[in-house]
């Protein structure tokens, strides 16, 4: 409850970004860059456990919001993979 109520407007407006950067691209640029953020998500969840590991060195400060706000505008933008890498972030922030 209380984590949903802080970070949703986060998520919200980073997905509304990505949203608007879609609609305002040409057309030929998503097919450009779907490839980067297809190889972008596998690489975020190849690197979990490792990540995974630096929780016990973080207290989720600067890195969870700013995190949030990159998958949720990725989100908005492509979708594909982004709720696994939210609760990849979930899982590594405490």
């Amino acid at each position: 409850g209380p984590w949903l109520r802080r970070w949703v407007p986060v998520a919200g407006l980073g997905g509304a970004a990505g949203s608007a950067l879609l609609m305002s691209t040409p057309p030929g640029v998503f097919a450009r860059i779907v490839p980067v953020l297809v190889a972008a998500g596998s690489l975020a969840l190849l690197v979990q456990p490792r990540l995974a590991a630096l929780r016990r060195h973080s207290d989720g400060g600067v890195l969870r919001p700013v995190a949030l706000v990159a998958l949720s505008v990725y989100s908005g933008y492509f979708g594909a993979g982004s709720g696994v890498m939210v609760l990849a972030l979930r899982l590594i922030t405490p």
